[in-house]
Formats: C-alpha cells, structure tokens, sequence
C-alpha cells in the first residue's frame, strides 16, 4: 500500500488520469492522438529494484528522548530503491526545453499495489516521473513521534522537523530522460515508532518517499507519456520488477539498538550500552 501522508502524484497530474489508456501488447508503444504529434518513449524504459541503504545518526533524537546511547547512535536501512529511467521526446516542443515551450505534460509509472487479495479490486497508483534535474522540491511532514530536528547543544533539544525537502532524485535537468527514485520496503518492528523513524530518515536523508510492500513483491508498471494536447503514448508491455527483503540498521549501542526494536526488554537482557540498563 501507499502510506498516508505521501503525496506520490502532483495535482496537475491527477487530472490526466481519467485520460491514460490501457497498455497493448505491439511492437511500437501504443499511441492515442488527439491533436498534433503524440510523445515518443524513445527507448525501452528501465525499471528496476536496486540495493541500497540509508543511515541517520540520531545520537541527539535519544538525548532529547531522555535515552542518551553510549556512542553515536546510527540507524536506518537496506532496503529496495526503485528507479525509473524512461527517455521521452516531442516533436511539437520547441528545440530547448529549458527556456521555450515542452510539450511533455506528464511521464508517470502507473501500477497496482502488489501483495493483496487477489478478490479485492485495487486502485491503481501513478508515480510522476521528472526531467528537473531534482530542482522542484516537494514538502513533507514527518510521520513519526520522535522529533528529529535536534541542536547539538549542549543542552540538546529536538522538535519536530515539518518539512521534509523531497526530490525526484533526476541526474540532469531537461536532458530528454525522466527520472523518478523512491524506497520499497517491509519493516515489521515490534515497535511501530521506530518503523516510522526509519522512513523520517529515508525522507530526511536521501529526500525519497516510501511504498510499503512485502519483502519479494513484484510490481508491474505501465509507463505514460502524455503531452498538452492529451495525446499519450504508453510502452506496449508492463514493466516488471521485484523487491528485495528490508533489513533493519543501528549501531553504536546494542543494548539501545535492541530496546527501541523491541517491545519486550527481557529480550535484550545482558547486551552492553545504554549506560548497563539491559545488565551488559
């Protein structure tokens, strides 16, 4: 599912959706032409899953919390970054698209949540991909209860931090290819907090949003391109890929590191750090 709080598909894009087509299984994407010259996906798509980790040092998080760790407190993850490469051009846009009139309205990666029932109807989703070079910068709210815009004292003191700057993550701006990067991933703590302080951290970090989805679910994505005029032009099959297991990421205090994942203490009986509260 798409977590709440995840602004995945700009306003201007949610008008187009009614207007995408169906993709076809042909040789040449499909194309429906309204009026002019429709977009061309000049190259197959890429789609893909890659490994990757993100890692926060919230030291300053736990001292406001009044659980200051006994060394550098670093958490995070190794998850799946989905990234999307798609190569899109428009014969009625003017020959410098950073300073005359793109064509280009909207590239999006469309897909139904994978892992659900398979008698429940599930809504599709868009991901609006970008040729911005990751300049336009998107707002976000922390999600989680652990303020983590911290000064670094002394004396420490954190409050939460309500904007997040999310990106596309795009290379290079107005270069003809759109890019969109994002996180997948299936954390299951027995402490939901922490689950929610990890995604602070990819947002915070790495200014990418996250879909949560079992460990080893396999999207299917049809890619869009639609110009100004409505006409769209979809590559003619889905673009498979599938999502590798989360791994939960702390060091510098084990005793600490094993409290704030687990909601019985007993588990972390005898493990150094956190000045010898679990007996280590």
């Amino acid at each position: 599912m798409i977590l709440n709080r995840r602004l995945l598909l700009p306003a201007a894009a949610v008008a187009l959706l009614p207007l995408m087509a169906c993709s076809k299984t042909d040789d040449q994407p499909d194309q429906r032409r309204i009026f002019g010259s429709p977009p061309i996906i000049t190259a197959t798509p890429i789609v893909r899953a890659n490994p990757s980790e993100v890692r926060c040092d919230f030291t300053n998080v736990f001292i406001n919390l009044g659980a200051p760790p006994d060394g550098t407190l670093i958490v995070g993850m190794k998850y799946s970054e989905l990234e999307f490469v798609v190569p899109v051009s428009d014969p009625d846009s003017d020959p410098d698209p950073a300073n005359g009139q793109d064509d280009i309205l909207a590239v999006t990666a469309t897909f139904v949540p994978p892992g659900q029932p398979g008698d429940v109807v599930q809504d599709e989703q868009s991901l609006v991909l970008f040729d911005d070079g990751g300049s336009n910068k998107f707002s976000f709210t922390q999600i989680g209860s652990f303020n983590v815009d911290c000064t670094s004292g002394p004396p420490v003191s954190c409050k939460p931090l309500s904007g997040f700057i999310l990106t596309s993550n795009d290379q290079v701006a107005f270069d003809g290819t759109f890019e969109r990067r994002l996180g997948a991933f299936d954390l299951q703590l027995e402490i939901s907090e922490t689950t929610q302080l990890v995604q602070d951290c990819l947002a915070l970090d790495k200014g990418q949003v996250v879909i949560d989805v079992k460990s080893g679910s396999t999207f299917d994505f049809r890619v869009d391109a639609v110009d100004r005029a409505g006409n769209i032009t979809t590559w003619p099959v889905p673009l498979p890929v599938t999502t590798q297991q989360t791994e939960f990421i702390c060091e510098g205090d084990d005793c600490l590191c094993c409290l704030i994942q687990f909601a019985t203490s007993s588990i972390c009986s005898g493990l150094p750090g956190l000045s010898g509260a679990c007996g280590g």
